[in-house]
């Protein structure tokens, strides 16, 4: 009887122990925990996979049961809690300043110091986002704050614009103004003072004194043609604002009447765009002066002027199959006490255009200028031509 007593015990516990052995834990392993519901508030819900809580939701508190007080628990809400939680005695777990999103609580059999934990429950559940929570509305106002921002500069810019257009019809009323009082008085009055020096060269007997006052005389005719010439390049400035062909016409008009060159003028009328009237005054007084050197000097037969209005510069070409320019006079930027290619090159900077002449002897001249299109027109990177070219304005004192 005794030995039977102590080998039934002894059987039972080596079992015991080869059944944990076959775990690989403390029969702690074998309770488990059922997640029962979410309390929100005043409002149960109950848990099932899935669990969608209402928009607002910041603070819950989920109940659930545990099957084998003798076992080690702990819980964990993923992203939230750093760490296992031991559960000791607890059946709740209380969270708050959640965001809304996706969660994942699980419930999980532990050692008793907490390690080693296995999954004994789960609930995935969802907190809905209000409106302004969620990613479109998010999306909308930084759609919104961008609109703004885009309208709040082109209203600047418009500002901007409106105050150059104003300054630049302030400089032309000027010139015009100008132009009209130093032809009304002064260029009058010089003519009268001329006409009676005439009068008074007629009466001198001296023909040596004769012939020295009317050098003095011619002299004094040049200056006051060169005076009238400023007058009218004046006023010419001070008219409103034509296309350049129109422009690039009437000059080589001007020019064969003094010495009958054919000349063609071609238009880029297609892509024809509206143009900064800085830029445009600029090149209206380069297209001159190279006009003038091709009729006056190149001795040419044929004079093209081209305008391109190409979408990332405009580009201006005056031809001839004249003499050419020596390449000495080119090297040096020009003849001395000629000014002409320099005024070019300057008229060429100050906008801040590419400029290049190319000349052979017997072949004839070519001038290319070729403008940014962010400066030459009046519609396009705006921000950059008015930075940039008002800076160059200040710079050179175009504007009052």
């Amino acid at each position: 009887m005794q030995r039977e007593a102590v080998g039934i015990p002894g059987v039972i516990g080596l079992l015991g122990l080869w059944l944990c052995g076959l775990a690989g834990a403390s029969p702690a392993v074998f309770g488990s925990a059922t997640i029962r519901a979410v309390t929100v508030g005043d409002h149960v819900y109950a848990a099932h996979s899935g669990l969608l809580l209402p928009p607002g939701t910041r603070s819950l508190r989920i109940d659930y049961e545990l099957t084998d007080p003798l076992a080690h628990f702990a819980y964990r809400l993923d992203n939230v809690d750093p760490q296992w939680r031991i559960a000791g005695g607890r059946l709740q777990a209380a969270y708050t300043n959640l965001e809304p999103g996706s969660y994942r609580f699980r419930i999980a059999v532990t050692d008793a110091d907490g390690s080693d934990p296995f999954e004994a429950a789960r609930l995935d559940f969802r907190i809905a986002p209000r409106y302004f929570q969620t990613w479109w509305f998010r999306l909308a106002c930084t759609i919104a704050a961008l609109a703004a921002l885009w309208l709040l500069y082109l209203l600047r810019l418009r500002q901007m614009t409106l105050r150059l257009r104003v300054r630049l019809e302030e400089r032309y009323g000027e010139r015009e103004r100008i132009a009209r009082e130093l032809h009304d008085t002064l260029l009058q009055s010089i003519q009268g003072l001329l006409l009676r020096f005439e009068a008074f060269a007629a009466d001198i007997r001296d023909p040596a004194t004769r012939a020295q006052f009317e050098r003095t005389l011619d002299r004094a005719d040049a200056v006051l043609v060169e005076g009238r010439e400023r007058v009218r390049l004046l006023r010419e400035m001070a008219l409103p604002a034509q296309e350049l062909e129109e422009a690039y016409t009437q000059i080589a008009d001007e020019l064969a009447l003094l010495r009958p060159v054919p000349f063609r003028v071609t238009p880029d009328r297609e892509h024809r765009r509206p143009l900064n009237p800085l830029v445009r005054d600029e090149l209206l007084q380069l297209g001159r002066e190279a006009l003038n050197n091709a009729f006056q000097h190149a001795q040419a037969r044929h004079i093209d002027v081209l305008i391109a209005y190409g979408r990332k510069e405009l580009e201006l070409l005056i031809r001839d199959d004249g003499r050419g320019i020596d390449r000495a006079i080119l090297a040096a930027g020009g003849r001395p006490g000629h000014w002409g290619l320099s005024n070019m090159r300057e008229r060429a900077d100050k906008i801040g255009a590419t400029f290049v002449i190319r000349s052979e002897s017997g072949v004839g001249t070519e001038v290319t200028v070729r403008v940014p299109a962010a400066a030459a027109y009046c519609n396009r990177s705006a921000r950059r031509w008015l930075r940039e070219l008002a800076g160059r304005a200040v710079a050179h004192d175009v504007l009052p």
